[in-house]
């Protein structure tokens, strides 16, 4: 009886082992699929050289997307609606926008199938960013890309160093500054779309200052345009996020 207890969690164990490392080869090899996808995604849109007045006004830490194409992107998946840079990090990506929080979550820009997903806006919100607070989401990936240096926030230093985003549409420019950082619940102001009054916004944006876990001299109002990054904390409870909050304080034409 016991040989036989013995063989079957033997048989047991080795299916364990190999189901569970056919998911994670499946998982490798769709992560290298993301890759490829969006290295294509660079080198369809973005051009080296930044060239014209327009390009001298910029800043210069923006001035390596400033040519970026995105018709040529939108002829292959006409769901791109721009594309997100944090300058000095690897986060440069196509900006998708669908017709719900579904799609993009395990399909990459080119529609390829991988648990890398896409970046991409929350389907609520408006697409030319005049929301009060607009959520991006990306997954926090563990071989670093898409959102998860966006954990490199949790160091000042860091959070110094790199404290702009940039949104590039067809026809524009908006520049972003990040003020907070901080572990969020999913039903926290954080992700609150609706506004009814002036006093909720203005609980909401205390509330964003008061979560922070980086100091910034940044103090966003009711007035302002706030665009939240939401990705993974990487700890297997999904009730919580980890995320980025900035605000708009610039725009340039292209």
């Amino acid at each position: 009886m016991k040989d036989k207890l013995r063989k079957a969690a033997i048989v047991l164990l080795t299916i364990i082992f190999i189901v569970s490392t056919s998911i994670f080869l499946i998982q490798l090899y769709q992560q290298h699929l993301a890759s490829k996808a969006y290295d294509q995604a660079e080198q369809i849109a973005l051009h080296a050289d930044a060239s014209g007045n327009q390009a001298a006004q910029l800043p210069e830490a923006v001035q390596p997307v400033m040519n970026l194409d995105l018709p040529l992107l939108q002829d292959v998946n006409a769901d791109v609606m721009g594309w997100i840079y944090i300058p000095d990090t690897d986060i440069s990506y196509p900006l998708m926008r669908s017709k719900d929080n579904k799609e993009y979550l395990k399909q990459t820009w080119d529609l390829t199938n991988s648990v890398a997903g896409s970046i991409f806006l929350d389907y609520e919100n408006s697409a030319d960013f005049s929301d009060f607070n607009t959520l991006i989401y990306g997954h926090n990936m563990k071989n670093g890309s898409m959102f998860s240096q966006l954990h490199d926030y949790q160091n000042q230093n860091f959070a110094d160093q790199h404290p702009y985003v940039y949104i590039i549409t067809e026809d524009k420019i908006m520049e972003y500054q990040i003020f907070s950082a901080y572990t969020a619940d999913v039903f926290a102001d954080t992700y609150r779309l609706v506004f009814e009054d002036d006093s909720i916004k203005q609980g909401a944006v205390d509330y964003y200052k008061d979560q922070s876990v980086i100091k910034s001299q940044v103090e966003p109002s009711i007035e302002d345009r706030i665009l939240t990054l939401s990705t993974c904390t990487g700890r297997g409870n999904y009730k919580y996020r980890w995320v980025v909050q900035t605000v708009f304080v610039n725009e340039y034409n292209r």
